[in-house]
């Protein structure tokens, strides 16, 4: 990092630990004793004043147990599992499938961190044999297989989550773990790439979780999918796939995401910058470093300056639980979007066409 143009003070940076539920007192556990989750469901409650961010208002099950009628009734229903070859008639017990697979539309696509063309999805009473895959750079891929009237799973908001809240980790259509969200996290470094989502959502659970596996909030929701590039439990949020699976869903043969070509460090995520840096602000995106704004990209092409603290992204004000590259992530490519940005005190506001990169 270039620190010559601030000579008069010691820039020291630290990121901020966000380990928002660390004292909720959450107990993590499989699902084995529904009492013992009944009374983490209700401590959950308790602990509800406890988060700094809240989440929008939506219909909460009244108790564990019926969040685990929702799930098994409706969210289960769309959960099946990849085989490598043809299933027998007798059908393959869930201990030879490769994973899970959770169905998207009723006409056939999934989402699954296994599975080629030709290799086999059961699904329910159904079965197919996938026909296209389309790999996405999660390491998750979309595949299709021929079938119809396939049951769906209703779509949730994985930025939503908070530390505390609790999910079901479906590991295919008969196994499944209750827990919770540990911590959020974005990246290992204080600066960030605005083309690059870094979210992931660490969970509190002590032993592996299989990956690609579906994971559901309390209603019943897909919010996001366990990281298959990663050992640990962490949760790839259903946004930062959103745009490809819309994409999928028009028929493109490739992905590509939206580029808005800065790298900033997000000032809610940060302490020990100095006021004639931030300007005072506590949030925020600044662009701090020399190359912050890339060359060519869409937000030099609009004007952008190093120095500049973007505080909104097309509406959406950056901040603890949004921050700049969430936002960017859940926008196709070519899209105007207006950014409000602070310059030296001074707020300005900004019309960019996002860029558009392979993925």
């Amino acid at each position: 990092m270039d620190m010559k143009h601030f000579s008069t003070a010691t820039i020291q940076i630290m990121i901020l630990a966000i380990v928002l539920g660390a004292g909720s007192g959450v107990i993590a556990t499989a699902l084995t004793n529904s009492a013992l989750s009944q009374y983490a469901f209700e401590l959950s409650k308790l602990t509800e004043p406890l988060r700094l961010t809240q989440a929008q208002p939506r219909a909460v099950p009244q108790g564990y147990e019926d969040a685990l009628t929702t799930l098994q009734t409706e969210s289960l229903k769309a959960v099946g599992s990849v085989f490598s070859s043809a299933i027998p008639a007798t059908g393959f017990s869930t201990e030879a499938a490769l994973g899970p697979v959770v169905a998207l539309t009723s006409d056939g696509w999934m989402l699954s961190a296994f599975g080629s063309v030709a290799s086999q999805v059961a699904l329910g009473d159904q079965s197919c044999v996938i026909d296209d895959v389309r790999v996405h750079g999660s390491g998750l891929s979309f595949l299709h297989c021929e079938t119809s009237n396939a049951p769906v799973v209703d779509l949730g908001e994985g930025y939503d989550l908070a530390p505390g809240d609790q999910v079901f980790v479906v590991e295919g259509p008969e196994r499944f773990v209750f827990t919770s969200v540990k911590s959020l996290t974005w990246g290992g470094s204080p600066v960030q790439a605005s083309d690059e989502p870094s979210r992931r959502i660490a969970l509190s659970f002590d032993s592996t979780l299989k990956a690609g596996s579906p994971v559901f909030n309390l209603s019943g929701e897909l919010v996001g999918v366990i990281d298959p590039t990663h050992d640990e439990p962490l949760v790839i949020p259903f946004e930062h796939l959103a745009i490809a699976f819309e994409q999928v869903l028009e028929g493109r043969e490739a992905f590509s995401s939206s580029t808005l070509g800065v790298k900033a460090i997000e000032l809610s995520h940060t302490v020990g910058l100095p006021e004639d840096v931030t300007h005072g602000l506590k949030s925020g995106a600044l662009l701090f470093d020399r190359g912050s704004v890339v060359a060519g990209g869409a937000a030099q092409t609009a004007g952008l300056l190093r120095g500049d603290v973007i505080l909104s992204f097309d509406g959406e004000t950056i901040g603890e639980n949004r921050t700049l590259d969430d936002l960017v992530a859940r926008v196709m490519p070519g899209v105007e979007v207006v950014l409000v940005v602070d310059r030296g005190g001074e707020r300005m506001e900004f019309t960019v066409t996002l860029g558009s990169s392979s993925k």
